[in-house]
């Protein structure tokens, strides 16, 4: 049957097998003499064989790392040549005397052994040598591991805390704020509040407890026994559910969402359950697809709902949202963006037609555009800015660049190499053409009045900036950063720092260079000069030095919207916030991954600083300088944005939008568009609720019409139906 596909993985015997983090390829390792084989995952296509670690055992397998054990040797190779479908890979350092059970993360790896060992998966630089011991288990940000029965900080390496018996399962939070750890044997687990250094006991089980982890939000904690039963504990009420999946010899949990999870068994066959306020719900089993072989299989579970199950030379790969092979997937596992959606102000475009924030409902008009914060929308031959009507100017037609006080507009031809300025008469009672730059050699970007819109300025492609001053039709390049001042900007070259006032004049030159590669200007602080390794605050007439503070080597700053704060990151990926009035740094580096820098969204506002990619949102409070995590269950967004209240709201390319609030930051209502100005969502009392251009297609299941729609229902809380396949039972809440 094609829904229980299986495939030849190519071995007599599979025995290990590792995701890459985005679940497109898959390594297999075999026999000792077979070598470690690749698959991309979408229809079980054949990569590769790679043998550049003989008598393999295991591997783990990162986005660009890949670490591999065997014969008491482990070896950390670059595995970025993969992405380019090269086996190719550059040994970056090997390990003697290592045993099974080794870890790899994003930031972080651990060997097991004699000897237990971090270090950095960038470098492969050991940063903590410890007793070894037989279980070992790192913390997702590497700030804390349990070796044994110890908790160890991954900073110092000192004992935070030892347990009465050593944890063969142990499973920390995302944001490392709570620890779960459980012995061999026992049916009860330790639940140890790190932030507070306060530990609980739980009776979850009966019996041995096999599985442990956490949902990706942190707010619940799911354990497995050896007889099937499975528990969840709601962190925030302390009220545990408890289920029996009915399968025998389980060997797998993983969450599927913020909500969803699986249990598997060693056949091959699971469950999916639903966590909701009420209880637990869980679907049908569905059977392992070998129906006459018998053994014990091995499960590994992926991104997106994404699962492998192995048994022998067989290896069956699926989706177990959907309950579909890989190869019958409709999409990829990775979809392409679909819907594009941003906010400007109180209004989101929606692939550009304008909704209402507040109310969630279509407004009329578009298709409109941003620029500079501004919305904007052409009608023939005329720009509609807010309220006033600009005339498109017919040898250069393009808008660019808006001044902050709407009364200067640049525009360019097509190929950018024509620059016109048009200027407003008095009351915005007509239009003229004001200035024509100089001929452009490249198309110019990033075009940018200054405040008083007697300036402009553009990237000319070289890596360097040009300051345009209209009133005298002069141009002034720069090699290096420049900045806008509401009379005049800086500039930093090789020669040093350069005040220049509104006419262009050099008003105060600072010699010498320290490499200064950002120029910002604060609101708070007057003008900031960053370099990788250095930060200088200078008051707006560059005479007096406000304070100076070192940073750890950045390629990337930028200002909070206030200008209080400053965002560095690093080439690892961490990310900290510096408070610009005090010069230091307001709590640790959150981390994210190198790979996803590129795709690094920040954004800030309402005392809240952001920084999203994929799914995973780092939100900064900056009041207090505190920090969580948003782990959001839709891996693809067009924007993440503060609103007033310290509220979230993400917009994903599906069409949808989530509202986050609270301490910590929940999920509080969803909102899904539609192609006819409409939106369809489920009530809190299970009834659909719907636009009024969608409110005549809605029918209650009896048949009947649906009661009218709220004009305020975006507001409210909206709680999404279940989408599980198959639902047969529920489960209480546990008495207990």
């Amino acid at each position: 049957m094609s829904e229980r596909l299986v495939i030849r993985a190519g071995h007599p015997y599979t025995q290990d097998l590792a995701f890459r983090p985005d679940g497109l390829i898959l390594a297999t390792v075999g026999t000792q003499q077979a070598g470690l084989h690749f698959w991309e995952v979408r229809g079980g296509r054949p990569l590769g064989v790679w043998h550049g670690h003989p008598r393999l055992q295991g591997l783990r397998l990162g986005q660009d790392r890949m670490l591999s054990w065997g014969e008491g040797r482990a070896c950390l190779w670059d595995s970025t040549p993969l992405h380019h479908g090269s086996l190719d890979f550059q040994l970056l350092k090997d390990f003697t005397g290592i045993g099974d059970g080794s870890q790899l993360g994003s930031r972080h790896f651990v060997l097991n052994g004699s000897t237990t060992r971090m270090g950095q998966s960038r470098t492969g630089k050991v940063l903590l040598e410890l007793a070894g011991e037989r279980w070992c288990h790192l913390g997702p940000r590497g700030r804390r591991l349990v070796v044994g029965n110890r908790l160890v900080s991954g900073v110092s390496g000192r004992i935070v805390h030892q347990f009465d018996s050593a944890c063969a399962q142990a499973a920390f939070s995302p944001e490392e704020r709570w620890l779960a750890v459980s012995g061999y044997s026992d049916g009860f687990l330790t639940l140890m509040d790190l932030e507070r250094a306060q530990s609980y006991r739980h009776e979850a089980h009966a019996h041995r407890i096999v599985r442990l982890q956490f949902s990706p939000d942190g707010l619940y904690l799911a354990s497995l026994c050896e007889k099937g039963g499975l528990t969840v504990v709601d962190l925030e009420s302390g009220h545990s559910h408890c289920l029996e999946t009915e399968l025998e010899g389980v060997s797998a949990l993983g969450w599927l969402g913020l909500d969803r999870l699986m249990v598997g068994d060693s056949s091959g066959a699971y469950r999916l359950v639903e966590v909701t306020p009420e209880g637990l719900r869980a679907s049908t089993v569905v059977p392992g697809p070998l129906l006459t072989e018998s053994g014990t299989g091995r499960w590994l579970l992926g991104p997106d709902g994404l699962a492998a199950w192995t048994l022998g030379a067989h290896l069956g790969i699926r989706h177990l949202a959907t309950g579909q092979t890989v190869s019958l997937l409709p999409a990829p596992l990775r979809p392409e963006p679909r819907v594009r959606q941003q906010l400007v102000g109180q209004t989101v475009l929606v692939e550009g037609f304008p909704w209402d924030l507040q109310r969630g409902k279509a407004q009329p008009g578009g298709p409109l555009a941003e620029l500079g914060g501004v919305l904007i929308g052409r009608r023939g031959q005329e720009y509609q800015v807010g309220e006033f009507s600009v005339p498109a100017p017919s040898e250069a037609p393009e808008l660019r660049a808006i001044c902050p006080r709407r009364r200067a507009f640049a525009f360019t031809n097509k190929s950018g190499q024509r620059l016109e300025i048009w200027r407003a008469a008095p009351n915005h009672h007509g239009w003229s053409r004001w200035r024509t730059a100089p001929a452009l050699p490249h198309n110019p970007q990033g075009l940018t009045f200054s405040t008083n819109g007697q300036l402009l300025s553009w990237l000319d492609g070289k890596g360097g900036r040009n300051v345009w001053i209209p009133e005298l039709n002069r141009l002034f390049p720069s090699t290096g950063p420049t900045v806008l001042l509401p009379q005049g900007w800086v500039e930093a070259d090789a020669s040093g720092i350069q005040l220049r006032d509104g006419q262009g004049n050099v008003r105060r030159q600072l010699p010498g260079s320290s490499g200064w590669r950002w120029l910002l200007h604060s609101s708070v602080a007057g003008v900031l000069l960053i370099a990788p390794h250095r930060a200088e605050a200078w008051n707006l007439d560059m005479d007096t030095l406000r304070g100076a503070w070192e940073l750890p080597g950045l390629v990337a700053a930028r200002l909070t919207d206030d200008g209080s704060t400053l965002l560095g990151i690093e080439a690892s990926g961490d990310i900290t916030l510096w408070s610009v009035p005090q010069g230091r740094a307001l709590g640790p580096s959150q981390p994210f991954h190198p790979h996803d820098l590129p795709h690094l969204q920040l954004s800030s506002g309402h005392g809240l600083a952001l920084a999203c990619a994929g799914r995973e949102c780092g939100c900064w409070r900056l009041e207090d300088g505190s920090f969580e995590w948003i782990r959001f269950a839709e891996p693809w967004f067009s924007g993440v944005y503060p609103l007033p209240g310290q509220r979230v709201l993400l917009l994903t390319q599906d069409g949808s939008w989530h509202l986050y609030a609270g301490r910590p930051l929940r999920r509080q209502a969803s909102l899904s568009t539609a192609q006819n100005d409409g939106f369809l969502v489920r009530g809190e009392g299970g009834r659909w609720d719907s636009s009024p251009e969608l409110y005549s297609k809605v029918l209650l299941d009896s048949g009947r019409q649906a009661p009218a729609p709220e004009d305020e229902l975006w507001q409210a809380l909206i709680s999404l139906p279940s989408s599980l396949l198959a639902v047969d039972r529920a489960a209480s809440p546990d008495p207990a």
